[in-house]
């Protein structure tokens, strides 16, 4: 079978494609797995989460956005950490 990880399905109730999206029923934070999220926001639209942000943005989509960069960010860590070059692993941000 197939093996899929690191993915954020971002559900915004408003969108109209929105119910052939990944997500459960209710707004918030679903993890599926370990590496794959459903972020799903109340308020949110068509890649509200992926516009520049907003001080009126409300807090379904703040959240969304903080909760896709955490996972970023810890999806990177994890590459780091078991990335294996010639010299080592990856101690230092690429330039």
């Amino acid at each position: 079978g197939a093996s899929h990880s690191n993915i954020v399905f971002s559900n915004g109730l408003l969108d109209p494609w929105s119910a052939a999206g990944v997500h459960a029923s209710e707004a918030g934070v679903h993890y599926i797995t370990d590496s794959i999220v459903a972020v799903v926001m109340e308020l949110g639209g068509h890649h509200t989460d992926l516009m520049y942000s907003n001080s009126k943005d409300p807090p379904c989509i703040r959240n969304g956005r903080a909760v896709e960069k955490q996972q970023i960010q810890k999806w990177i860590k994890q590459w780091k950490e078991t990335a294996v070059f010639a010299g080592g692993g990856m101690d230092e941000e690429p330039s």
